[in-house]
């Protein structure tokens, strides 16, 4: 299969698993925000936000130094797996820890760490399944992590529908991500024993040492970054009111969910980079098609939530949350440099520059404390969302930098002119239509920017002809398995 075949199928298949996710992510968000008290949507948000930032310990980096050797040496798989199996379950044990001793000492409340007990086991399962989920990411074969992701969310929001028709709490709701996270376990054990390798746990201290060695720096610097991602939560809690925390983490995890766009564009593209790491010429037209793929996404993403984020907050949490859209607007204009930033950490980790991602995200996390502690106290929520778009920018300065100095050189004006000029006509014609901003004329709006920009990308030459023809064959190929299924059936 030719290399951009498999990358847009790669591409396909991951954004068509997390655009179900998301679907199903928002919706059980939408679910818990109706159903759980301000309050105790706050204590949600909480939990959550300190159970993910240490989450981050459990994988320690392993997870893309697992991609990138086993794509390079296929024949050492199964040693390489066993290794970073055995850190995670080390580093497991530590995170629980971490998540349970810092919720003692900052909450006195039975109820939050009771909920944290549940979370931190389930944080576990979820972290140790990504093991599966790499495995699929560095055969290149990511169909399977749509299936397991569709699994996961499926599984996740029948949870959530439990919980709230017999009133389990918010208890019933950290118990349903428990279960959720060990069904997905189970399953990616069972998809990677049947299609991949068998996978066997042994004890093979030389290669767990290498293993520590390579990740560290990507695991401190996943550190700060979810550090950077969950501080503005934390320091709400400490500095302003419970409602305010719920309302910033409703609006937060809109923010998030929609990251799922650079992370699967980047993870698609990952095992290509780590390949190309001795070839420039190849490593920069990776690079520039992955730097155009998001920037062509993002742009009609940021004109469609920015146009109705009222709509969007009160559709999605209920009308409750309604103060916090303006948030969300501002939340989403820093969308453009985030992504970036993913796709450039992505290229540093890939290129063996890993030490460099970490001063980047440090950089960035020392910024966003800074602001946070002078913003919070005075501005509540809107201050954290202040805090959060400066540091963003200054984290894309600093990586785009690295990536530019040491891996490889892209003219980014090159880049994003012709999707920015495309992206400025479709948001002219889209606003004739949003005058008054009623519902029916933003819709109306949002639908006809996006035709436009679409037929833009297309006549200016912005999506080549051979990558619409890659997407093409990807298309009838998918539909040919689908009709080929549908026959055996019958």
């Amino acid at each position: 299969m030719k290399p951009g075949v498999k990358i847009v199928k790669n591409i396909i298949a991951l954004i068509s698993g997390q655009t179900y996710g998301l679907i199903m992510n928002l919706l059980s968000i939408g679910m818990v925000a109706r159903y759980l008290p301000l309050n105790e949507f706050g204590d949600y948000g909480y939990v959550l936000a300190i159970s993910m930032t240490y989450a981050i310990i459990i994988d320690m980096g392993t997870n893309q130094i697992m991609i990138r050797e086993i794509v390079r040496r296929k024949d050492l798989t199964g040693k390489i797996f066993s290794a970073c199996f055995m850190l995670k379950a080390f580093f497991s044990i530590i995170g629980f820890l971490l998540i349970v001793i810092t919720v003692h000492l900052t909450s006195d409340s039975r109820q939050v760490l009771n909920s944290a007990y549940i979370c931190a086991l389930g944080i576990g399962f979820f972290m140790m399944g990504d093991l599966f989920e790499d495995s699929f990411k560095a055969y290149e074969k990511m169909k399977y992590n749509a299936y397991l992701k569709i699994i996961e969310e499926t599984s996740f929001i029948a949870g959530i529908f439990t919980v709230v028709y017999f009133d389990f709490g918010v208890y019933g709701v950290f118990s349903a991500q428990l279960l959720t996270y060990a069904i997905r376990f189970v399953t990616g054990y069972i998809m990677v024993s049947k299609n991949f390798f068998s996978p066997r746990i042994t004890w093979d201290l030389p290669t767990i040492k290498w293993i520590l060695k390579e990740s560290y720096p990507i695991g401190i610097s996943k550190i700060f970054r979810k550090i950077s991602l969950r501080i503005d939560t934390i320091l709400l809690k400490i500095f302003r009111t419970r409602e305010e925390v719920g309302l910033y983490h409703g609006v937060y995890r809109i923010i998030i969910v929609a990251q799922f766009i650079p992370r699967n564009i980047t993870d698609s593209i990952f095992p290509l980079f780590s390949k190309y790491t001795d070839s420039k010429v190849s490593l920069n037209a990776a690079f520039e098609k992955s730097f155009k793929y998001i920037f062509i996404v993002v742009l009609p993403l940021i004109f469609s939530v920015f146009l109705m984020s009222d709509k969007i907050v009160t559709m999605i949490l209920g009308n409750k949350f309604s103060s916090a859209s303006p948030l969300l607007r501002l939340l989403v204009l820093v969308w453009i440099v985030t992504f970036f930033s993913i796709l450039c950490n992505k290229m540093l980790n890939a290129s063996n520059h890993q030490k460099l991602a970490t001063i980047a995200t440090g950089i960035c996390l020392i910024v966003n404390v800074i602001l946070d502690l002078v913003l919070i106290p005075g501005f509540g929520y809107m201050g954290a969302g202040i805090a959060t778009c400066a540091a963003e920018v200054v984290l894309f300065t600093v990586s785009f930098g690295f990536v530019y100095k040491y891996v490889c050189k892209v003219n980014i004006l090159k880049v994003i002119i012709k999707p920015l000029l495309c992206g400025g006509i479709a948001t002219i014609s889209g606003l004739f239509f949003t005058n008054g901003l009623s519902h029916y004329a933003s819709v109306i709006g949002i639908i006809t920017s996006c035709t436009v920009y679409m037929l833009l990308l297309i006549v200016l030459s912005v999506v080549e002809k051979e990558e619409l023809i890659i997407m093409k064959e990807v298309v009838y190929s998918a539909k040919n398995k689908l009709f080929k299924t549908a026959s055996l059936k019958v």
